[in-house]
């Protein structure tokens, strides 16, 4: 909700929170009530008490941005949220939530790969189908870290910011609830063609990753994991000019 001011921002959050409310199974539009010359009121059987004042100017603000639908009658305005605002929403509420905990998490593609690994695997084993999902339970199994796992909810939510995966949210969660990799994710880890530099990077970790795990020799597999802990301390720019070296038919 970073292009709202704090007066939209208030009550666009009011607005969210109330229509999100269930009443019977369904949800209901909330209404603009003009009484009197300057007199306005919302009415809604879940808006608070304590709600902000709202105008129609207000309103209007919010319909500019897509962040409100309005339908406007002779005596009154019906409005409700977009797909759009109620997400933001959910989102501000999420990390407000994760700023209260006030967990340190570990970003660096070290910590972060083995999600996507993990990911992948699931997947895998359940089909591999493009349009299907795997629970972040599930990739918590397989790489034995609690669901609550922040570093976890992290790592997810930058993969998918990077273009490696999908995720899939649901109001009212605390995180994404699921994902699914993407073609940079399968050229990452299974030596698809194609992708970005990043992808043909990840794809020799990969590699000195299978060749330490096949490798019978205790000593040439230490050294081989010696190299692919150094490739990952590169970074993320050697290992995008590696990359594209590799990917360029360079070495």
């Amino acid at each position: 909700m970073t292009t709202l001011d704090t007066r939209l921002e208030a009550i666009l959050l009011a607005i969210v929170r109330a229509y999100r409310i269930d009443f019977d199974g369904r949800r209901e539009q909330l209404a603009h009530m003009r009484t009197g010359a300057t007199e306005e009121t919302i009415e809604h059987r879940g808006w608070p008490d304590d709600g902000p004042p709202v105008g129609r100017q207000e309103l209007v603000e919010l319909e500019e941005l897509g962040m409100v639908s309005i339908e406007r009658l002779a005596r009154s305005w019906l409005f409700a949220p977009t797909r759009d605002a109620i997400d933001s929403v959910a989102e501000y509420e999420r990390e407000l939530a994760r700023a209260e905990r006030g967990e340190a998490v570990d970003v660096s593609w070290a910590a972060v790969r083995p999600v996507l690994h993990a990911l992948v695997a699931v997947w895998e084993r359940h089909g591999a189908s493009p349009s299907a999902s795997i629970s972040v339970a599930a990739v918590a199994r397989e790489l034995e870290r609690s669901i609550d796992d922040l570093g976890l909810v992290r790592a997810i939510e930058l993969l998918e910011a990077d273009g490696w995966i999908a995720a899939d949210y649901e109001l009212g969660t605390d995180g994404p609830l699921s994902a699914r990799p993407l073609t940079k994710a399968l050229s990452g880890t299974r030596g698809w063609p194609g992708a970005d530099e990043l992808a043909a990077g990840e794809r020799l970790i990969t590699a000195l990753d299978e060749l330490a795990a096949h490798e019978p020799d205790d000593e040439k597999r230490k050294r081989l994991t010696r190299v692919r802990d150094f490739v990952i301390d590169l970074g993320s720019k050697t290992l995008s000019e590696l990359g594209g070296k590799l990917a360029g038919g360079a070495m």
